[in-house]
């Protein structure tokens, strides 16, 4: 080197080895994960092709589930964020709890088993959200969750397809720092959510996320069951529910597969719980004879019909005899609020 360029070399060489500490920190564009920095919130996607098709700008290498009998449609997105369905029983939840999870997020209806994950020191978090989106007051639980809870983090639905990646997507976005291209990715390529959720994959590429501010500034105990602001937002759910088992009534209980993710005992179990909610808060206490005759006998209706839904027999003869016992069960329940709202629905 000519000694008229040494100087010159010499000071740009701190630059130089700067410019490489960054670029190993930041790990480049490694299997098509661009990030963000961690905490920051990274600007809705621009309009023109749908966040479906998003999902799929970003290849991402092929990786099957991690499933068992209990635990279904498992994908450890990070080290922060596992992505997978409802654990079904005790041992469901021992297996998260060996994967070294400390706090579990469901975004089904369904009441979590809080008490027995507590067993294994799991703490539950309950934030039911839709499969149309996630509105702004979910955004915020999830979000204050991911960035003020202890990780790792199991977040799941009921099937672990749909609302539940979407959630985890958030998780992804806002604590690991990925972009939201990648987030919707996984939820795609990996998790299989639906392209008939379009509102989910909209929430992850469009909609505003709380920055780190937001969620620090919103007050929230993180309940390990959703509690109904009262009879009015109880009755909300039971409505939703009820419109769900009618149409899969009609469909002689057979999945919509314009609805995937529906199950006809999963959203059943979800109505007993609303049911003996509502049944149970103090101004149901105040309301006339009959009103709480028609919410015992909904009650009691309601957990008929789940254990018939729970219970379907394998041969067509024998399946005929119990979808018309699941209609007349779920007609059974339709009766009692029907009676109900002709007397008092609007007062």
């Amino acid at each position: 080197m000519p000694s008229t360029l040494r100087p010159l070399a010499l000071a740009l060489l701190p630059v130089l080895l700067l410019a490489v500490l960054l670029i190993g920190a930041c790990g480049g564009d490694e299997g098509g994960e661009t990030a963000t920095v961690p905490g920051a919130v990274p600007a809705p996607l621009p309009p023109g092709v749908t966040a479906y098709e998003i999902a799929g700008t970003t290849p991402l290498e092929k990786v099957a589930p991690d499933d068992s009998e209990d635990l279904h449609n498992v994908f450890r997105l990070s080290e922060n964020v596992v992505s997978g369905g409802e654990p079904h029983g005790e041992e469901a939840l021992k297996k998260i709890a060996d994967m070294g999870v400390k706090t579990i997020l469901s975004v089904d209806g369904k009441t979590p088993e809080e008490k027995t994950a507590a067993k294994y020191g799991l703490r539950y978090v309950h934030v039911p959200i839709h499969y149309s989106g996630i509105d702004v007051p979910e955004r915020l639980r999830i979000a204050k969750t991911f960035r003020e809870l202890e990780g790792p983090f199991y977040v799941h639905c009921f099937h672990g397809r749909h609302r539940g990646p979407a959630a985890a997507a958030i998780g992804r976005i806002v604590l690991d720092g990925v972009s939201r291209e990648r987030a919707a990715a996984e939820m795609r390529q990996w998790c299989g959510t639906s392209k008939k959720y379009a509102g989910l994959y909209e929430t992850i590429a469009r909609a505003p996320l709380p920055t780190p501010a937001d969620t620090q500034a919103y007050s929230w105990d993180f309940p390990s069951a959703h509690e109904f602001e009262g009879l009015r937002h109880a009755m909300i759910g039971i409505s939703r529910i009820h419109d769900h088992l009618q149409a899969l009534s009609r469909r002689s209980w057979a999945v919509d597969p314009n609805h995937p993710d529906l199950n006809a005992a999963n959203e059943t179990d979800q109505l007993v719980g609303i049911f003996k909610t509502a049944k149970a808060l103090s101004e149901m206490q105040r309301k006339p004879e009959d009103f709480q005759a028609w919410m015992r006998e909904s009650v009691e209706r309601s957990e008929a019909l789940l254990a018939t839904l729970r219970e379907p027999p394998t041969g067509t003869a024998e399946h005929e005899v119990w979808t018309q016992a699941a209609t007349e069960a779920c007609d059974a329940v339709s009766a009692r609020c029907t009676a109900c709202h002709e007397v008092y629905r609007n007062q």
